[in-house]
């Protein structure tokens, strides 16, 4: 029965500079995996393991030693660079194919320490940025563990996944916030919401009606503004549908944001975007001078 790829985390020692990492494992020859706790002879794993007890600062290296498999996945933070992750394959059983040999590295304050003697075979597959929008959130979560070692076969399908993709496509980064609205319009355009929103409101709303639906909508959108009405009769004085109060620099002024709202279906050709004169008005409860911004027209 043909034995299934296991993935797992890999962290290394990041005091140490991320170019000898990346040498060792993008070597043409013999490409392999560094890992610490490595600089007396007696620290063979070979021998280690041999032991009745396993010294506790071995313990995750001999479960490197046992349990990857050529063909298993590797996942390596930090490499190449600081926010970005390394997808390594195990290029023969490291059970069999680990060496033992110390180092000289040079850390990253400049000075030199002899260790790193673990060497594991492994090749380079990829690389990606931990925020690219195609890692998935099983991924993110996993990298946040602390361990030397651990198993991470629980993210194998977003891991092939990553896999399959450009080198370039991996590099850029996504925030939170824009992640969740691609999330959100992703489902909206897939589901077809967006159409079925359009058709449901156009059916319910015309004319000033709308005026009614953006305010509700607005007041969700801004809680801490102040988001009124004021279209009607007294429009034909401000020519204002909707006026959006908030608060200004100092206390003693407020801005206000004029909307007029138009409903109506066709192509915009040589329309004049005139703004209206400003203009300041003084409120009997508050006594506070309201500062009106230019208004446009918009248009559903």
């Amino acid at each position: 029965m043909t034995r299934q790829p296991h993935y797992w985390g890999f962290r290394t020692d990041t005091s140490v500079r991320r170019e000898y990492y990346n040498d060792q494992l993008g070597s043409p020859s013999q490409p392999v995996l560094r890992q610490g706790w490595g600089w007396d002879a007696n620290q063979d794993l070979r021998k280690v393991v041999e032991q009745a007890d396993t010294p506790r600062d071995q313990r995750a290296n001999v479960r490197m030693y046992q349990c990857v498999k050529k063909g298993d996945f590797i996942l390596v933070p930090r490499l190449p660079e600081w926010e970005q992750v390394t997808i390594a394959q195990a290029v023969e059983d490291w059970d069999t194919g680990y060496q033992f040999e110390v180092d000289e590295v040079e850390i990253a304050d400049g000075t030199h320490r002899k260790d790193y003697g673990h060497q594991f075979p492994a090749k380079k597959l990829a690389h990606f940025n931990r925020n690219n929008r195609y890692v998935d959130g099983d991924i993110r979560q996993t990298l946040k563990c602390r361990s030397r070692f651990w198993n991470v076969d629980r993210c194998s399908g977003s891991i092939q996944e990553i896999a399959k993709k450009r080198q370039d496509e991996l590099e850029g980064d996504e925030n939170r916030e824009h992640r969740f609205k691609r999330s959100v319009n992703e489902v909206v355009k897939e589901a077809g919401l967006g159409k079925s929103l359009h058709d449901v409101l156009s059916k319910e709303f015309a004319d000033s009606g709308w005026e009614y639906a953006l305010v509700a909508g607005l007041k969700d959108l801004f809680p801490c503004y102040r988001v009124e009405r004021t279209g009607g009769r007294d429009e034909r004085q401000h020519g204002t549908d909707i006026l959006i109060t908030m608060p200004g620099p100092l206390d003693e002024v407020e801005y206000g944001i004029a909307i007029q709202v138009k409903d109506w279906k066709g192509e915009a050709k040589k329309i004049s975007m005139r703004p209206s004169h400003r203009f300041a008005r003084r409120t009997s409860s508050r006594k506070k001078n309201k500062v009106f911004a230019s208004s446009r027209k918009s248009s559903f």
